[in-house]
This record gives C-alpha cells, sequence and structure tokens, in this order.
C-alpha cells in the first residue's frame, strides 16, 4: 500500500479533533485496505465454543459483504454452519511494528441463495479473475466440491496507524 490510503488518517491522538469528522477517510481507509489486501483471517468457534482461526482469500462489496469459497468439510466452514456469527480481520503483517492498519469486523455468515449467489459469486470471480486464479462459475464450484459463502458485516473498525491500537468502528 503506498497510496494515500496507506498513511494514517490523522488526528486521532488530538483532543480537540472530531470523530465524525475523520469518519469519510477512516471509511475510505478501511475499504482501501480491503482491495489492497487478499487474504482475511476468519474468527469461527464450533458447536462447543472451541475457537479456531483460518485464513482464506477472499473478495469484498464494499464493508458490508465479504466473500470466499472453502470445502464445506473444512473445520471453519462446518464451524459457520453451528455458528454464523463470526470475528475477521484483514491486515499486512509486512508493515512495521507500531505502523499497522486493518479492519476489524463482526458478521453473520451465510450461504447465498439465488441472485444473491449470483452476485457473490461474479464478484469473487471477478477479484479471482484479476489476481491470476481464474473465473469461479458454478460449475467449477461444483466439481471442485467448493461452497460459496458470504459474511454480512454487523461492525466494523479500521485500526487507523494514528497509534498503538487505536481503532475507530465506523458507523453501518
Amino acid at each position: 500500500m503506498t497510496d494515500d490510503r496507506s498513511r494514517s488518517i490523522g488526528g486521532a491522538r488530538d483532543a480537540g479533533s472530531d470523530a465524525a469528522d475523520r469518519m469519510p477517510a477512516a471509511r475510505a481507509l478501511a475499504e482501501g485496505i480491503l482491495e489492497d489486501l487478499r487474504y482475511v483471517v476468519l474468527a469461527t468457534s464450533d458447536a462447543s465454543g472451541a475457537p479456531w482461526a483460518s485464513p482464506v482469500y477472499f473478495a469484498h462489496r464494499g464493508l458490508e459483504e465479504l466473500f470466499w469459497v472453502s470445502r464445506p468439510t473444512s473445520t471453519h466452514s462446518v464451524n459457520v454452519t453451528q455458528r454464523p456469527d463470526v470475528g475477521l480481520v484483514v491486515f499486512d503483517s509486512r508493515i512495521a511494528v507500531g505502523e499497522g492498519r486493518g479492519v476489524y469486523a463482526r458478521a453473520l455468515v451465510d450461504v447465498p441463495e439465488g441472485d444473491e449467489r449470483v452476485a457473490a459469486l461474479d464478484a469473487y470471480s471477478r477479484r479471482s479473475e484479476v489476481d491470476g486464479a481464474g473465473v469461479w462459475t458454478t460449475e467449477r464450484l461444483r466439481d471442485n466440491r467448493f461452497g460459496l459463502y458470504r459474511a454480512r458485516t454487523t461492525e466494523v473498525s479500521v485500526l487507523t496507524g494514528d497509534g498503538p491500537d487505536i481503532r475507530l468502528v465506523l458507523p453501518s
């Protein structure tokens, strides 16, 4: 990330700064992070509450929806069918200590159906193709025994880069 989205949004530590004034820049920073990075860490838990974390390649539509494909028998896939509430984090682990930026979210996972499935698969396929992983179709999902999953965010915050662990919760 080398453009303005990679910089801090500024003012997070200024006592007089108004959080509402920073929200457009914070949202743009969060959207830029999702656009620039390719993997989300998906934090799930099984029916008994045992945690499991998995990095998955993802596509997104704004900050509201993230999509990925995975085998239905994978631990995280089984977990989201039992407990659809998840945590998500997208971050660049190569950034120097203290300069990190990231997007954190709470979300509910489902398997899109009908027209929503078509739109979700299209969003995933467009990103996959740009990244050199090819087009995804219903046939490719079926032939490779993958499921298509969607996380609908219920809360999103962004680690701004303005200091250690300073996050702004973005309005819905």
